[in-house]
């Protein structure tokens, strides 16, 4: 059975409503592929940027990662299988030819 789940993480508490919606599920693959951004037109000079935006950035951007590993590889290791893959979903941002 193929599954996908997914969450805000962007929003006060994902992970408990993320692991609720997997809890009878072994979870495979892993795939981490988020990131806060500003859209570049709109983004402004660091400094003058929010503390709050610099803050929900490293939420997103560092302790998701962070915590999605630690929650799921925990249980992929003592499995002995599974995969994670950890994307930097930037490059979405950006065309090719």
């Amino acid at each position: 059975m193929r599954c996908a789940a997914t969450c805000d993480l962007g929003a006060p508490a994902p992970y408990e409503a993320l692991e609720d919606a997997v809890a009878d599920l072994n979870i495979d693959v892993l795939v981490c592929n988020h990131m806060f951004m500003f859209t570049p037109a709109d983004t402004p000079p660091i400094l003058d940027m929010p503390l709050e935006a610099h803050s929900r950035m490293i939420d997103i951007n560092a302790r998701a990662y962070t915590n999605l590993i630690h929650r799921f590889g925990r249980d992929m290791r003592d499995r002995g299988r599974g995969a994670i893959i950890i994307v930097a979903s930037g490059v979405g941002n950006t065309r090719s030819g």
